[in-house]
């Protein structure tokens, strides 16, 4: 995406309001998309530069919060189309395993079938919508002890309790200010009283 050559490269908006409501907000414009489902309290829209200035604007307006997210261009809309069909041409080298277990997508908000096509899944998903909450309803169906977040902050913590509400064990494993050892720790202790057996030794 780094080598995408366009005349603008789009932003992106963070509203904190479900999809329904900015979709009523974006009403009308053109270049402008939700970009991501992510929970019922937080919905990304993503277009052209001055769409989402557009969009901001209508947000204030509403008086509904709105931040601009600091990213490089549109992701999940058609903006970063060529950098989507790019990464498709780069995956028809790549071998890819079965899918083993049970694997819930966010792209499509489903369970994948352990066939499915992997490379169109991945390089569809930079220019497709994120169905984070999807996902999550569809993952909660399984029935999980215990909800782990791998990756940078907590925030998807944070719409995993907004979508299943506040009750549901999620551990961030990596916040901001706080020792990772230690919430690595904290993840294989709750796992632990959740009758998770593992190599305790292997932490050492």
């Amino acid at each position: 995406v780094g080598e995408l050559e366009a005349d603008d490269p789009g932003a992106m908006l963070a509203i904190s309001a479900p999809p329904a409501r900015v979709e009523a907000l974006i009403g009308g414009m053109t270049g402008v998309v939700v970009s991501n489902f992510n929970s019922p309290r937080q919905t990304v829209a993503a277009g052209t530069t001055a769409g989402i200035a557009h969009l901001a604007r209508r947000c204030a307006a509403e008086q509904v919060t709105a931040r601009r997210i600091p990213v490089s261009h549109a992701f999940h809309s058609d903006i970063v189309a060529p950098a989507a069909e790019r990464l498709a041409r780069e995956l028809e080298s790549v071998a890819f395993d079965e899918l083993r277990g049970t694997v819930v997508s966010s792209s499509t908000g489903d369970v994948l079938d352990r066939r499915a096509d992997l490379r169109s899944l991945l390089a569809d998903h930079v220019r497709s919508p994120v169905r984070f909450a999807d996902a999550v309803r569809r993952a909660a169906e399984e029935g999980p002890a215990l909800w782990v977040e791998v990756g940078p902050g907590g925030i998807l913590t944070s719409f995993v309790r907004d979508t299943l509400g506040a009750d549901v064990v999620c551990l961030p494993t990596d916040v901001p200010g706080e020792d990772g050892w230690e919430r690595v720790v904290q993840v294989c202790a709750e796992a632990f009283v959740r009758g998770f057996h593992f190599d305790i030794e292997a932490l050492f």
